[in-house]
């Protein structure tokens, strides 16, 4: 989350930017409930595909750990097109961080907490 918030910091979303990231977030009660949802499923399933299935795929195909990283890293960083460019752009080193941590850890529940809870907290506590 320092990392992505660094990132933030230096690339500078502008207002337009900032306006569309503002439509995606959560308002009511009953979207933040949703959002809650969606936070804790993708946080699951994103992290089976990207850096399970990917990863590992990636991994075993080309021999290389770095290669497998920034090989998922950057599928992560295409999923998330729909969002400023600049956001994709700490999205990616946030799909790096978690590929680390999960190649480190030898398990996937990690990446899926950290996932969940950076899109939880992104949701619902951002100060936009």
């Amino acid at each position: 989350m320092f990392v992505g918030a660094a990132i933030g910091a230096i690339l500078r979303l502008s207002p337009e930017e900032l306006q569309a990231l503002q439509q995606l977030l959560p308002k009511s009660s009953l979207e933040k409930s949703y959002w809650i949802a969606v936070s804790l499923t993708g946080g699951f399933c994103e992290e089976v595909l990207y850096r399970g299935y990917l990863f590992k795929q990636a991994r075993a195909v080309t021999g290389s750990l770095a290669v497998a990283l920034v090989f998922q890293a950057g599928m992560y960083a295409i999923a998330h097109v729909t969002l400023p460019l600049k956001i994709v752009a700490s999205v990616s080193v946030l799909g790096l961080f978690l590929g680390g941590l999960a190649s480190w850890r030898k398990s996937l529940v990690p990446g899926m907490i950290a996932h969940s809870g950076i899109s939880l907290v992104g949701g619902l506590f951002s100060s936009m």
